[in-house]
């Protein structure tokens, strides 16, 4: 079995001319953009995802013309069913598909990658926002430090002290942007009284407001893609960038953290930027 692709970068001075026919309904983009040439992406593909297959991943280094070729790796019986496709340059994650269908006789995949200049970034009061129904006390600090979200409170004599870990979702739910995990943790046993007693519990919450589909820094991220979206070279309008970012996958290739920070879970006014995403924006969003 053999499954081929390249490797496309989507320039500045093209953008328009390769999102117009996306942008209209028309035929797949046959300009704005050229081949990877020369530079060390990984193309990787995982296949196995319904009940009694084998989980497979393999990986193949694109070639300095910009193609790619997964073949030797993959046996004939390899279940191809559902399959997904990811990329990375340098460790760093680019691209990822969603899961779909893919054949012997499918036509190479190609991918295109496009990088907006998105200088915005999530600030302390959309981070208090979205935490403000966890059930967290309301003398809650949160500090922002080298990629942890620290969380910090008392109530009813118990204390509670906890960091989370913030980066890049690389998972192939293409609708989260950052993934967060549990790290250092010091809470007491019935604190909160109106939240999970227990430090898993309590981050399954904040994963719930910053992490879900439907999450307030989920929104934020979507309206700040589609705000960059609105501006020079591509001036797409708010509505039809909605309906262009159904077509594509986005993947944040790097989150900083400006400065440390410390501000009270209160202020939901706060305009200080607390993390900034470097997006790459891949089409298309499945083959």
């Amino acid at each position: 079995m053999s499954i081929t692709g390249s490797v496309n970068i989507v320039t500045a001075s093209g953008a328009e001319n390769f999102f117009l026919p996306l942008i209209i309904g028309a035929d797949a983009p046959s300009q704005g953009f050229t081949r990877a040439a020369n530079t060390p992406f990984q193309a990787k593909l995982t296949t196995g995802f319904f009940i009694g297959q084998p989980q497979i991943s393999i990986t193949t280094a694109v070639k300095p013309d910009g193609t790619f070729t997964f073949e030797s790796s993959l046996p004939p019986s390899t279940p191809t069913e559902a399959v997904q496709l990811s990329l990375s340059l340098n460790n760093t994650p680019m691209y990822r598909s969603e899961t779909f269908v893919i054949k012997d006789t499918d036509k190479p995949m190609a991918v295109y990658l496009y990088q907006p200049n998105i200088t915005a970034g999530i600030t302390a009061g959309q981070i208090s926002k979205g935490l403000a129904n966890v059930g967290l006390p309301s003398n809650t600090s949160l500090s922002a430090k080298s990629g942890l979200l620290g969380v910090t409170g008392s109530k009813e004599g118990a204390d509670i002290t906890f960091n989370i870990a913030v980066t890049v979702d690389t998972s192939h739910i293409l609708t989260n942007f950052v993934d967060l995990a549990l790290g250092y943790y010091n809470i007491h046993v019935g604190f909160p009284a109106d939240c999970s007693t227990s430090a898993d519990g309590v981050l399954a919450q904040i994963r719930n407001s910053l992490q879900t589909a439907d999450s307030t820094a989920n929104q934020i991220i979507v309206g700040q893609i589609i705000s960059a979206l609105g501006t020079p070279p591509l001036n797409v309008p708010a509505q039809t960038a909605e309906e262009l970012l159904k077509k594509v996958s986005i993947q944040f290739s790097h989150l900083s953290f400006p400065k440390d920070l410390t501000w009270p879970l209160s202020n939901q006014t706060d305009t200080s930027i607390v993390m900034v995403p470097q997006v790459v924006i891949g089409y298309p969003r499945f083959f």
